[in-house]
């Protein structure tokens, strides 16, 4: 009788597990109904997990972007620094996501879980309990920056651990529908980012009635979410051995990059790191007019462009799965994504263009570009399903692999994002940045649609051949080469047959 304990983490075995695939699910025949109905609730189960812990991580994320920047200012933290610590977050997502799967892989969903969960929990509790913690000891208010950058660090790091795992297991498992459960996973994080701005506005603002004050209130909240998640394991997540002689490695780097996975890497990264130079500079922007909004306000400015962003992605999502495997589409996606954010941020400056700055300076055009921002996000929902073009269902190692990539290139844009964006903001004020950044979205718009066309696609692809011989060149496809090679050893035997006469 099979075991219908939880799989090893990236090792799921399909005769095991029934991914909620129809084709896969069909290769199941020798399950009985009620092992298929198992697991079929684990599935569940694993996506519940995964949507939990991306939206609690992504809320943790984001929710001090509606006051920090002005808390920062207030105690000495030079916009450039403030944007380093909005950075050193996904830079420990980074390290973990790019570096981590095999570890992972080793112990396992619900260890990885409830070891980033933890750690999630008690550096976000730090963070905010950072400013009382030096007035204790009397440090000087500007020397918080450190223990802010630190704490930060370790919680994107360890926490790392919890959702890359989610991410690897979940798009394993529904494999087949993988543009949809992308961006099914987009959209529960873009629930986060929503929630989390305008939650931790409100909780500040009324944070000095409750006694803790207005700083750390927003962080005491917040910290108590994990560990309700970590509650729910046992109930959830049955707890999964690996065999000692299952191989839990994952595939190296050189053999999952090509041309178009690096097209599609650096487009991923992109617009993650653009999207996320607003983080530490918004709010200076909504301060001054034509706004003069509050913190409450600010975090309802983030959540309009995280609910266009949700309200779009799974649709999205479809699209995507009805042209699978068509890397042209995926890189025209892409690319109408990054036409959309150059739009919003021309807006959002408003751009230094002659007649438009002034066209542009008024409240209704900054929420029509926070819209814009958020569905210029979904162009990130092609990259996954572009990334896999190639890679057969059950190779688990790549899937591994490329998953933890996903994570790792998305976060690397993300910490990237906050540094350029204070940094830019710092030297050439708020409409100088956005115009930079605008024409940056559209230098990679024309790269993409560039690689989306059908003769560029394939090259990137490997899926072109030589035009001199016959020995195919680095196909992804096993059986492309095959009338070249037959031609190959047929040229061969006429030779031979030539010499011997």
């Amino acid at each position: 009788m099979a075991d219908t304990h939880e799989p090893m983490l990236g090792s799921v075995n399909d005769e095991k597990s029934t991914p909620l695939s129809p084709s896969i699910h069909a290769a199941e025949s020798n399950l009985t109904p009620a092992q298929i109905a198992e697991q079929k609730k684990n599935d569940r189960l694993v996506l519940a997990l995964t949507y939990a812990v991306l939206f609690s991580r992504y809320a943790i994320a984001t929710f001090l972007s509606a006051f920090f920047p002005t808390y920062a200012a207030d105690a000495g933290i030079s916009g450039t620094f403030s944007g380093i610590i909005f950075s050193a977050y996904p830079l420990g997502i980074t390290i973990t996501s790019a570096f981590g799967t095999g570890w992972m892989r080793r112990l396992g969903l619900r260890s990885c879980v409830l070891i980033g969960m933890i750690n999630t929990a008690v550096f976000t509790f730090l963070f905010g309990a950072t400013p009382s913690m030096c007035n204790y000891v009397k440090m000087d208010a500007s020397d918080q920056k450190w223990f802010f950058l630190i704490f930060y660090f370790l919680g994107g790091l360890g926490g790392a651990l919890a959702e890359t795992s989610c991410i690897m297991m979940a798009n394993y498992r529904f494999r087949d529908n993988i543009g949809t459960v992308s961006a099914s996973i987009g959209t529960v994080c873009g629930l986060g980012c929503m929630a989390g701005p305008p939650l931790g506005g409100l909780l500040y603002d009324y944070g000095d009635g409750t006694g803790l004050g207005a700083f750390f209130f927003p962080f005491f909240v917040f910290s108590a979410v994990p560990f309700l998640i970590t509650a729910a394991l046992p109930c959830t997540i049955p707890e999964e051995n690996a065999e000692e002689e299952q191989d839990t490695s994952a595939a190296p780097l050189s053999q999952v990059m090509n041309k178009s996975r690096i097209i599609t890497l650096f487009a991923m990264g992109l617009n993650g790191a653009v999207v996320a130079t607003l983080d530490p500079t918004l709010e200076y922007r909504l301060d001054g007019e034509p706004f003069n909004y509050n913190s409450s306000l600010v975090g309802l400015v983030f959540m309009a462009s995280s609910l266009s962003y949700t309200i779009t992605s799974i649709p999205t999502g479809y699209i995507l799965d009805i042209y699978k495997g068509q890397s042209g589409v995926f890189k025209t996606v892409q690319g109408l994504g990054f036409v959309t954010l150059m739009a919003c941020f021309a807006l959002l400056g408003p751009v230094q263009i002659k007649g438009l700055s002034s066209a542009f300076n008024n409240v209704p055009s900054g929420w029509i570009a926070m819209v814009l921002k958020g569905v210029g996000s979904t162009g990130n929902n092609a990259c996954y399903p572009d990334l896999v073009i190639g890679v057969a269902d059950k190779d688990e190692k790549m899937h591994a692999t490329i998953s933890g990539l996903w994570n790792a290139v998305y976060a690397i844009g993300w910490a990237v994002g906050p540094l350029i964006g204070g940094a830019m903001y710092q030297n050439l004020g708020f409409s100088g940045y956005a115009t930079a950044c605008a024409a940056m979205s559209g230098a990679a718009a024309i790269i993409l649609f560039v690689a989306s066309v059908p003769s560029v696609s394939g090259y990137l692809n490997n899926k072109v051949q030589p035009r001199v011989g016959f020995q195919p060149v680095g196909n992804d496809d096993e059986d492309s080469g095959a009338p070249y090679a037959e031609a190959h050893s047929m040229l061969e035997a006429v030779d031979e047959g030539d010499e011997t006469s």
